[in-house]
């Protein structure tokens, strides 16, 4: 996940660019604990632009939907922990 291309791009820049959602869905839940994703900002490439711009440069909803479905999840999860 730290790894980044001539472009500063991490992998899941990449997949969110080609639309792999369940390459997306694998890499999300490899940034950690509900609780550190959320409170993560995104990574930006040497451009300044995050996987949301890959991802509505092409087009991508599906990758759009995934990864906005897994942060409400996390989103959930979160607010579950500290209400109890």
């Amino acid at each position: 996940m730290l790894q980044r291309d001539a472009g500063g791009r991490t992998p899941i820049d990449l997949a969110c660019h080609m639309n792999y959602k369940n390459i997306t869905l694998f890499l999300l839940t490899k940034l950690g604990n509900p609780l550190e994703f959320v409170s993560k900002e995104l990574d930006s490439d040497e451009d300044g632009r995050t996987c949301f711009h890959h991802m509505s440069y092409k087009g991508n909803y599906e990758a759009v939907y995934t990864w906005l479905n897994y942060e409400r999840e996390c989103l959930k999860n979160v607010i579950a922990d500290d209400l109890a």
